[in-house]
């Protein structure tokens, strides 16, 4: 999250406990801030079995974060809002979750490069 340099990031399961508190926590230190931009981001490696990497990918979903949940009981997805779909993270049918999802977007770039580890292109 922009707002809060780069926060939670890598520890989003240790921001706080429970899916409320982590949007609490959120919203509470994004108090009078403008700044909303923010993403879910994935990476997809592939690794031989020797633990070399052989492809890499990176998806990115961008949003804003609204000033309060989409929806009751979500996390950080329920925060997200996703201006291309029109709706929260959460709220993203499997189609569209393929399509914007930052996991969807890192498989398809991912492909390709898998394609041709296995001479399929």
């Amino acid at each position: 999250m922009d707002a809060l340099q780069g926060a939670p990031g890598l520890y989003s399961a240790r921001y706080a406990e429970g899916n409320d508190a982590k949007v609490q926590r959120i919203l509470s230190e994004l108090v009078g801030s403008p700044y909303r931009s923010a993403c879910f981001r994935s990476t997809m490696v592939l690794c031989d079995p020797s633990g070399n990497c052989r492809a890499a990918a990176e998806g990115i979903c961008w949003g804003e974060l609204l000033s309060a949940p989409a929806y009751a009981g979500g996390g950080f997805e329920s925060l997200l809002w996703v201006r291309e779909a029109r709706c929260s993270y959460g709220e993203l049918n499997a189609a569209q979750l393929s399509r914007l999802g930052s996991r969807g977007k890192a498989a398809r770039a991912l492909a390709p490069q898998l394609r041709e580890l296995l001479h399929l292109s």
